[in-house]
């Protein structure tokens, strides 16, 4: 796994986002040269290897805003306001760098000043990062690669991706950390490195299975610090993630050797830390139980957390310190050092699974971003075009419209001089003519829509859903399954919701007659079930099918929907491992059902107002969403059947839900 820290983002946000002396911005005749000379000045402060001096930073910052804003240099508003973000980070003060870096970033896009919206963008996605703030840094690495893509800017994509790759290594998921990093070096400008990192994930595959892997570490080598007086940052961090294999498959011998001769290197130039080094190299020297060595080095590695970025780092020291502790017998303080690691990755569990949520919700479609762009580009133009038509034909039926009400404002002149009790019947004949037209236009513009709605909006979903239960047997090993999983989850929710929307918005506008017929409740059930059977699965819930054979006078599909959200929300209170019974019901002219879960009950003072309007959604006992719309609906659909539904219910006890139909040949038409 890779691993980053403070020093090691300081570096990519000065190297790479362009905070350097030289590529920090490129200062033209037209430039004031004292303005340049100030900003000049504030890039020497922040990339300072000592203590940043935020007094002097402000100070020259402050005077070459003013100037810049007299002399109209806007685009170093933005500058100046990124390198005092930058240098509040270094600081520690995440909240004021937030707030600057924001509004480099604001004054960028204002200005439309391309290098300007790149670098803020960047350093506003890290800081962001850096303070805890992982949704805004997640939207904002977002906007970055969408603006970068846009306008061919590949070092702020391999950036932003390098940045996104840093990010989900703490969940862990060396898949998904290994895939970002991957896009990141295609878009780097030294080809080699992207060679490396994937002769890196072979020799990793080989170490790890233990095959002959001298070739391609050779060959590894061969790729990187051939200038060792100017390595890159990369080529450390790569070098460092194959000893670290090593260690871990065993050959903890060949992890050293790599460890000393970095640590050898004095890499002080490329801004990586020795913390990384000393800590791993102690970690090694106590697999290989040279307690003495690992006691020398372990204090060598810098022990400061700063927010996420090295707590990898820490909890490894912490780890050779507790070890050490226990081997000298000091086994109180070895145990209040284990107490400190175990809470300290508690601790992290909450911004792991967040990064792990985000990386689904917000970044999920990034890796298809490339290879659909100009895809996506041609479609929209045909978007554009047909909207363009249906614009142009709306235009031509308002002007026939207009033109029909002039030619109809003649017609009436000329026949105003008719008798007057002609020209009232005419005029109600006409009222009436256009109330009727109205109405059926009215009609058919509602049937149009819902007829639109339905397959525009239910087909896509429902195409979604088949492709993800095929994708998620297809790839039902990969460590990508869960996301999977989730997402499929949360399409079949949608679709549930729209499809509770659509049928109870046609319903309350009479779009089409209550049409029943002679149905057996327990084929409408077990199909109904047969649906909700993936979501009871998942929770290992079982269901006591015990409803008979039994004729009501229903409608199929609003039989179906009915059933389908009463199991829903059985299922979905329901906690794991629990039961669900249906059972047959007789009541005079009724015949139904009744669907008892041993879920969490519902509260009374909710209970008493299930039916009366729309509820907001709870969550279920896993965490499922739902529109709060499925009772309502339910109740109304029954009414349309003449039918009776009766929730009994109490909290932790369980729920209870009647549904009783009209026999065969009770309906009342």
């Amino acid at each position: 796994m890779l691993y980053f820290s403070p020093k090691t983002i300081c570096s990519l946000c000065l190297v790479f986002a362009g905070l350097g002396p030289v590529s920090a911005r490129t200062i033209s005749s037209a430039d004031s040269s004292q303005v340049a000379r100030i900003y000049q000045t504030t890039l020497d402060i922040i990339y300072d290897k000592g203590e940043v001096s935020m007094d002097s930073l402000l100070h020259y910052s402050a005077t070459g805003l003013r100037l810049a804003k007299k002399y109209r240099l806007l685009t170093f508003v933005s500058d100046f306001n990124t390198n005092i973000a930058y240098g509040y980070k270094r600081a520690g003060d995440y909240e004021k760098a937030a707030y600057h870096s924001s509004l480099a970033y604001k004054e960028a896009l204002a200005l439309n000043y391309i290098a300007g919206i790149a670098r803020s963008g960047y350093t506003h996605a890290m800081i962001c990062f850096d303070k805890g703030d992982i949704k805004p840094s997640f939207h904002q690495i977002s906007l970055n690669l969408e603006f970068a893509r846009e306008n061919k800017l590949d070092r702020y994509m391999f950036v932003n991706y390098y940045l996104l790759s840093h990010i989900n290594s703490h969940t862990n998921n060396r898949l998904i950390t290994d895939y970002y990093m991957e896009k990141a070096f295609r878009f780097h400008s030294d080809s080699t490195l992207l060679q490396a990192f994937q002769t890196k994930n072979e020799l990793q595959w080989a170490i790890m299975q233990k095959e002959d892997q001298e070739k391609l570490y050779k060959k590894f080598r061969s790729l990187i610090l051939q200038n060792k007086d100017n390595a890159q940052l990369e080529e450390i961090i790569l070098l460092i993630d194959i000893a670290n294999t090593y260690a871990k498959s065993g050959n903890t011998q060949k992890a050293i050797e790599i460890f000393e001769e970095l640590i050898r290197m004095k890499l002080k130039h490329v801004e990586y830390p020795e913390t990384t080094l000393y800590a791993n190299l102690a970690a090694v020297y106590l697999k290989t139980h040279q307690f003495k060595k690992a006691e020398i080095t372990n204090p060598k590695a810098d022990r400061s957390i700063v927010q996420l970025y090295n707590y990898n780092d820490y909890l490894t020291i912490l780890k050779t310190e507790a070890v050490l502790k226990e081997h000298k017998g000091l086994h109180r303080e070895a145990l209040k050092t284990w107490k400190e690691i175990y809470s300290l990755e508690d601790s992290l569990v909450h911004t792991k699974n967040e990064i792990s949520y985000l990386l689904v919700t917000h970044l999920k479609n990034l890796e298809s971003l490339e290879s659909k762009f100009e895809f996506v580009n041609k479609e929209n133009a045909m978007q554009r075009l047909l909207l363009e038509k249906e614009r142009r034909e709306k235009a031509l039926l308002s002007a026939l419209a207009l033109l029909l009400i002039i030619l109809c404002g003649v017609v009436y002149r000329l026949f105003r001089k008719l008798s007057v009790s002609t020209q009232k019947i005419l005029e109600q004949n006409k009222a009436i003519s256009a109330q009727t037209e109205s109405l059926r236009e009215s009609n058919l513009i509602k049937d149009k829509l819902f007829s639109l709605l339905s397959h525009e909006l239910r087909s896509p979903v429902a195409e979604l859903i088949t492709i993800l239960d095929v994708n998620e047997w297809k790839n039902k090993d990969s460590a990508l399954d869960p996301y999977f999983k989730s997402v499929n989850l949360r399409a079949k929710t949608i679709y549930t919701t729209l499809d509770n929307v659509l049928t109870w918005s046609a319903s309350q506008l009479d779009l089409k007659k209550t049409e029943v017929k002679p149905l057996d409740i327990s084929d409408v059930v077990n199909r109904a079930l047969h649906l909700s059977l993936s979501s009871i699965y998942q929770k290992n819930i079982r269901v006591d099918n015990e409803v008979a054979h039994a004729l009501i006078d229903a409608n199929e599909s609003y039989l179906m929907i009915i059933f389908r959200n009463i199991l829903n929300n059985a299922t979905k209170f329901t906690l794991l491992n629990g039961v669900i019974r249906i059972y047959s019901v007789e009541e005079g002219n009724y015949s139904g059902v009744v669907v008892e879960d041993s879920g969490v009950g519902i509260d009374p003072e909710k209970l008493r107002s299930l039916f009366v309007n729309v509820q907001n959604s709870s969550e279920g006992t896993e965490g499922e969403k739902g529109s709060g719309v499925g009772l309502v609906l339910c109740k109304d659909l029954m009414d349309k059947l003449q039918g009776k539904i009766e929730v009994l219910s109490s909290e932790n006890q369980g729920t209870s839900v009647k549904l009783l139909f009209k026999k065969a040949g009770y309906f009342q038409v």
